[in-house]
């Protein structure tokens, strides 16, 4: 059985984790030395991580093997291509998944602590949320991904939607602290956690020659919903719209998410480098 989503998890839960890093260092650091001093802990990665990326990282073997004129096997790639009849409404279903998944991740690790607050809970257990949502990130990231791999990442990134859907709605429902703990920490895996999952569903869904741009053209374009979950959880909470309001809101775009995750055609004939998503679900079930 091919592990390539849970690999891919591994890295990409990077954000989330940074998120729990980012509530925590809110929680201890944000009273005694102001946001300043977190905008400063956040600068740190760029003189850090940045340079030893640069040195570390491996190249893609594909690119390495192209570098030393090795001949690869001939397929169709470009965006060109994926323009083409059955492949555009692949990509523009891909283009309105990421578009709803990033919308619900931005949306609610920007406007989480604040609704929070607003519900009457204090500073620090509005903080709390925020991070028992990348908590639930990683863990549905991890998680998703490795089931994923068993049985193919469609229906798991649209069972993820259809659960953020019920948790957001829930959450909508005036219930006891702990309840809401568990459902922002379902919701988390739900949302930042099926963005994992999302990534390894277009990049096994695609050839070798066109996974790269794909992603690109799908995450470029999807990025929009990062730009718009801000301003819509603003818009709301500037027109009075309360916890209830907004996390309905995000729900049914979670619901728009989930439809369009489903609704994505089944590859065609594909390189064996490929590891279509058919491909995936078959060798999971074979094992």
């Amino acid at each position: 059985m091919t592990r390539r989503h849970f690999i891919n998890a591994l890295m990409l839960c990077g954000f989330p984790v940074g998120g729990v890093l980012a509530a925590v260092t809110a929680l201890v650091f944000l009273e005694p030395l102001g946001f300043r001093a977190l905008f400063a802990f956040g600068a740190l990665p760029l003189v850090t991580l940045v340079p030893l990326s640069l040195w570390l990282l491996p190249e893609s073997p594909n690119f390495v093997r192209r570098a030393r004129g090795v001949p690869r096997p001939a397929q169709q790639s470009g965006l060109r291509t994926l323009l083409a009849r059955r492949m555009l409404l692949a990509l523009t279903l891909f283009v309105i998944t990421n578009f709803c998944s990033f919308l619900l991740v931005f949306g609610l690790n920007t406007w989480l602590p604040q609704l929070m607050r607003g519900a009457g809970y204090q500073l620090g257990s509005a903080l709390a949320f925020l991070l028992v949502l990348n908590l639930g990130a990683v863990v549905g990231g991890l998680t998703g991904s490795a089931l994923a791999d068993r049985w193919g990442s469609r229906w798991i990134a649209t069972t993820l939607f259809l659960a953020a859907v019920l948790s957001l709605g829930l959450i909508a429902v005036p219930l006891p602290t702990a309840v809401l703990f568990v459902l922002v920490f379902v919701a988390g895996a739900a949302t930042t956690g099926n963005q994992v999952v999302i990534y390894g569903y277009i990049a096994t869904h695609y050839s070798a020659g066109q996974r790269a741009t794909a992603l690109g053209v799908s995450t470029g374009v999807g990025r929009l919903g990062a730009v718009t979950g801000p301003i819509l959880g603003g818009a709301l909470v500037a027109a009075g719209a309360g916890l209830s309001i907004n996390v309905g809101v995000f729900a049914l775009v979670a619901l728009v998410g989930a439809v369009a995750c489903a609704a994505v055609p089944r590859p065609g004939d594909a390189p064996d480098d490929a590891a279509p998503e058919s491909r995936v679900a078959a060798e999971g079930v074979a094992a």
